[in-house]
């Protein structure tokens, strides 16, 4: 899986990207499709604001996720958190799909 990890109004140091990796490379965990692609933005508005929204490709699928705090550390955590639910959910909607017989 390809992890690209932008920042937007800031330079992201080496040991932000590595954590930020590790974190998003446990999502085909959840979701069992081909893993495709996975782009991270980490946006520094000001002070008080640090946003981290995550797009992930899998399986002809795009899921988003967005999360807003005072540091990165609580808004990467929360947006993984966000995103490791929703591969979850839909991931039990397919597999309790009944199909016709």
């Amino acid at each position: 899986m390809r992890v690209t990890i932008a920042g937007r109004h800031m330079d992201v140091s080496d040991e932000l990207k590595a954590w930020v990796e590790k974190k998003v490379k446990r999502f085909p965990k959840f979701y069992s499709r081909e893993p495709l692609h996975c782009e991270v933005v980490l946006d520094n508005e000001n002070e008080s604001r640090k946003a981290v929204e995550i797009k992930y490709h899998s399986g002809g699928k795009v899921f988003v996720a967005k999360y807003e705090s005072v540091d990165f550390s609580t808004a990467i955590d929360k947006a993984v958190e966000k995103m490791e639910h929703q591969l979850r959910r839909f991931e039990d909607k397919i597999s309790k799909h009944k199909g016709r017989e």
